[in-house]
């Protein structure tokens, strides 16, 4: 049974409370909804703009969840995080509460794709922040009291789920003013880890490769990265050809292959709501 539709309504009135106060994380929902679990030990971090969500997402988020030995023993938790300022794209076709609606079903359908006897130990929250660039977002996810130990209320360790294109802009100097170096990474990298899903298709690799090889050799010192960066970034392998902009472009040229690149879930709130045909 499908999951069922948010508010749209609901959404815009929250995304209309969250600009005009003063918090920089706001958690709109958690799935399964209750009851509400404990802190994790690791917290997986989905940080995109979703619009809308795809295969490619999903393989991030359950590759993660199935097979991370670096994990801490214990529940599981994903928070899928959009940001509405966002450091590097323009606007896209889908309002926010439409991509916040698509979110909650997304979330509902990794919970569903959890092996039999391992989906109560897996909670998915959506959350929205206000913090542009990664080591802002980190810093307001440690300093949330939602994922703090209660008793020592130590932060967990944070897992970044990206592609290879957000990692080369996460370790791209041009975006930490005034100072144009890596150096504001460094409590990110201090205490968190990331896992980028690595690009399939002839030299990408050896690229791919290259690139975090000269930061593990320290030929980006100069720029205020740290070799030992290197041990904290985990390649994994990825969904081949899909996109978020490849679905969009599919719907608006009236294809149907869009289909096979999202869920189901997803797949049915595009149609009845109409998305990106225009």
């Amino acid at each position: 049974m499908p999951p069922p539709p948010p508010s749209l309504p609901h959404l815009r009135t929250l995304l209309t409370t969250f600009t005009t106060t003063p918090p920089l994380l706001s958690i709109l929902s958690t799935h399964p909804p209750s009851p509400l679990p404990p802190p994790p030990k690791t917290l997986y971090i989905l940080d995109s703009s979703f619009n809308p969500p795809t295969l490619a997402h999903l393989s991030l988020c359950t590759t993660a969840l199935h097979h991370d030995p670096r994990a801490q023993p214990g529940p599981k938790r994903l928070l899928l995080l959009l940001a509405i300022n966002n450091a590097d794209k323009a606007p896209q076709p889908a309002p926010l509460e439409q991509r916040l609606a698509m979110m909650g079903v997304f979330a509902r359908e990794v919970v569903a794709r959890m092996p039999v006897g391992k989906a109560e130990d897996v909670s998915v929250d959506v959350g929205v922040t206000k913090e542009p660039c990664f080591h802002g977002k980190a810093r307001v996810v440690e300093e949330s009291a939602r994922y703090a130990d209660p008793v020592s209320g130590a932060a967990p360790e944070q897992v970044l789920l990206v592609g290879f294109d957000t990692l080369t802009r996460l370790l791209d100097p041009s975006y930490y003013p005034p100072s144009y170096t890596l150096a504001p990474l460094a409590p990110l990298f201090a205490r968190h880890r990331v896992r980028v899903t690595l690009r399939v298709g002839y030299g990408e690799r050896a690229e791919q490769e290259a690139y975090l090889g000269a930061l593990a050799r320290g030929e980006r010192e100069g720029e205020g990265g740290r070799r030992e960066w290197a041990g904290r970034i985990e390649g994994v392998e990825g969904v081949e050809g899909v996109s978020s902009s490849g679905v969009r472009e599919e719907v608006r040229g009236g294809g149907k292959g869009w289909r096979g690149m999202v869920t189901g879930g997803v797949a049915g709130w595009i149609e009845e709501e109409g998305l990106y045909r225009g």
